[in-house]
């Protein structure tokens, strides 16, 4: 399976990082609690690679490196919401990163109940529905109605936050940081095969 900018928490949390200003990879490590020197080297490379981050370096003594975000108002959003959680990031991305998430938070563009977004995603489980939105709900995502009718109705619409963040999300969804490696079929010389 392809890992995703949204999907893996060094690289959001780098990304969160360079929102405001350029960072040299000493500063990033220090901000970044946990972060080992090659985790954050692969990751820098990796979001260069997807266009996320560009780098720039002076030509004097000492050399310095600067990585900065191409696009960074884009991502301010972002840094704003995941600033104003409670939860730490690793849960965050747990959730974000489930195969129903994106999904359920398109279908809630507009009031509905959960019976109606089900019907919308075929193959999506009942009890899996539920948690993730509870889940969403909990990240600020999504807002919960109840009506007093006669049976109980419950509806669901993303919230202001949710609205202003999902085509970022969809877009940190598609940029692929990591791609499934696959054995090669040839076979293998060494084995005289």
């Amino acid at each position: 399976m392809a890992r995703s900018l949204l999907t893996c928490k060094w690289a959001l949390q780098i990304v969160v990082e360079l929102v405001d200003s350029p960072k040299r990879p000493s500063e990033l490590r220090r901000a970044i609690e946990g972060i080992e020197e090659r985790v954050l080297f692969d990751r820098l490379r990796r979001l260069l690679d997807t266009g996320v981050l560009a780098k720039r370096g002076n030509n004097g003594y000492p050399r310095e490196t600067f990585y900065y975000l191409i696009d960074p108002e884009s991502f301010k959003p972002l840094r704003d919401w995941l600033s104003e959680l409670t939860l730490p990031v690793e849960r965050v991305v747990s959730i974000m990163s489930c195969r129903w998430t994106m999904d359920i938070m398109e279908e809630l563009s507009e009031k509905r109940t959960p019976k109606e977004v089900k019907s919308a995603l075929q193959g999506l489980p009942e009890k899996t529905l539920h948690v993730r939105l509870r889940e969403l709900e909990e990240l600020g995502l999504v807002s919960r109605e109840v009506l007093p009718t006669r049976p109980v109705r419950v509806l669901y619409q993303l919230t202001e936050t949710g609205m202003e963040l999902l085509p970022l999300l969809k877009k940190l969804r598609g940029l692929i940081l990591y791609t499934p490696r696959t054995r090669s079929q040839a076979l293998s010389p060494a084995r005289g095969s």
